[in-house]
């Protein structure tokens, strides 16, 4: 095997042209992370998860610090379907679909429209989705996401993750931003050479020269640099701990509950074939025991390819006792053990297996309140890099998340439909259906300068100006706004009978 510790044999002058083309080459990524600068070795190992007992996670919970705590969520994330659906699921609650306001001290003139047209390109450059889901998963899984921009201009930016074990946040700044505080020792911990060099290249001018200046005085009131809330990026969630971590005791107790229920079926499988000698009337034996035993491993040859099948052969009377639980009762003792995984997260179990409506329509309202907490964070840090870009005299920007998420997108573009007929935004149907600011101008432009339709077709008559229906009465419910004994009653009518 390569001795993966081997130092290279390349001329110095070649490791710098290759560390200089990274380094050119870094300035178009975007997203990485420290595991980046570990070798395959190192990262395979990184990637090996193992299962904890009960009491080691409730230590962990009650007592463990927030470094023991982020790599328990990690690895239960990797390792169970239940804590990774729930983190999932809340990260990918909204669409993240924003808009991009503008504030102006004056009427807009020829620059501050340029200046807004740049701004809203910078924001459509950003896969917005795809950024905000990946900020999410990482701030739930350990309780804050540590980052840094890099290489930020008109086209967009790039971010490189932060190491968590390295990172810690107590204060926040004048425009509300949590203030990060990197431990220079991170880049110590690099064993390989050419890998921290690497590092060394890619982290920001500012972090590396106050690493630099560490080295030459290694004091604890210098070990530990606060990166500039300008290129800092920092989402820290209630008190910083990962947002579900005691949902792992729950998940913990349902795997038991499996494991018994595994055991309790192979057993109910496992047969026992019992042959019982007879005796005679004065209780002479009818075999012989060399007799018996003949027969018994004649048996036994018979059943040797049936593995759940044992032999007993025996002058004594048997008889075999069960325990009185039915499969019902071991099933509800699985589904209540399944529940209260959910229940601790605060999250309805019927999203993941439906059973209702009432309870889960509650529950989905519930969590869009979660969500957009999580996404106003991500909001506050995009309206400050948008104005560290683009903010002068005459115009500042806010950019604020619209609470659209998958669950109620239809009813989210009904709605502001609706307010955009009495004269309110029109840019919210728009941006709801998933179109950018920018597309609906140029859209627009398309059909009235290059298309002409504006002439060529008539638009309809507002569905909610005049109405054609002519009967009366409160309109229809849907499903989901049913009780369960209004299902059941409509249920009856139709003939099906209450469940």
């Amino acid at each position: 095997m390569e001795d993966i510790t081997k130092q290279s044999t390349m001329p110095s002058n070649v490791e710098d042209d290759k560390l200089s083309t990274f380094r050119r080459a870094v300035d178009n990524m975007i997203a990485t992370n420290d595991a980046s600068y570990d070798s395959r070795y190192q990262r395979s190992r990184r990637d090996y998860v193992r299962k904890y007992t009960n009491e080691e996670i409730q230590r962990i919970i009650s007592s463990g610090s927030l470094n023991q705590q982020s790599i328990l969520s990690n690895n239960y994330f990797g390792l169970d379907g239940f804590y990774r659906r729930i983190i999932i699921y809340y990260a990918t609650y909204l669409k993240y679909i924003g808009v991009l306001i503008p504030q102006m001290k004056e009427k807009p003139n020829k620059n501050v429209i340029n200046i807004y047209n740049k701004a809203v390109n910078f924001v459509n450059n950003i896969n917005m989705n795809s950024l905000c889901v990946d900020f999410a998963i990482k701030a739930l899984l350990n309780g804050t996401y540590y980052g840094v921009v890099q290489n930020v201009n008109d086209d967009g930016f790039a971010t490189l993750d932060l190491p968590f074990n390295y990172c810690s946040t107590r204060y926040k700044d004048r425009l509300n931003n949590d203030v990060i505080e990197f431990n220079l020792a991170y880049f110590d911990s690099i064993i390989d050479k050419k890998q921290k060099k690497i590092a060394l290249q890619v982290y920001p001018e500012s972090i590396v020269k106050a690493y630099k200046k560490w080295t030459k005085n290694k004091t604890i009131e210098n070990q530990y640099f606060i990166i500039p809330s300008d290129i800092g990026i920092c989402f820290s969630f209630f008190d910083g701990r990962p947002m579900f971590l005691s949902t792992l005791l729950d998940i913990a107790d349902y795997y038991d509950y499996k494991n018994y229920d595994k055991k309790r079926v192979q057993e109910e499988i496992r047969k026992v074939l019992v042959q019982k000698i007879p005796h005679m009337n004065d209780g002479t034996l009818l075999f012989e025991p060399d007799e018996a035993e003949a027969m018994h491993k004649g048996t036994v040859g018979m059943m040797k390819n049936n593995e759940n099948v044992s032999v007993l052969t025996t002058y004594a009377e048997t008889e075999m006792y069960s325990s009185d639980a039915s499969n019902e009762s071991v099933n509800n003792i699985l589904d209540k053990a399944a529940n209260a995984i959910y229940k601790q997260a605060g999250v309805s179990p019927q999203l993941f297996s439906l059973t209702g409506n009432v309870a889960t329509e509650m529950s989905i309202q519930k969590d869009g309140a979660l969500a957009m907490y999580m996404a106003n964070k991500f909001a506050n840090f995009f309206t400050n890099l948008i104005n560290g870009l683009y903010k002068n005299e005459e115009i500042s920007f806010k950019y604020e998340f619209l609470s659209v998420s998958y669950f109620n997108e239809k009813e989210y573009v009904e709605n502001s439909f609706k307010l955009a007929s009495s004269g309110y935004s029109l840019l919210l149907p728009a941006l709801a259906l998933g179109m950018t600011q920018s597309d609906l101008a140029n859209v627009k432009v398309l059909e009235n300068s290059v298309l002409k339709l504006d002439k060529l077709l008539k638009p309809l008559q507002s569905a909610y100006t005049q109405s054609n229906s002519s009967s009366g009465g409160a309109p229809a419910k849907k499903e989901s706004e049913k009780s369960e004994r209004t299902l059941s009653n409509e249920k009856s009518k139709e003939g099906g009978g209450a469940e």
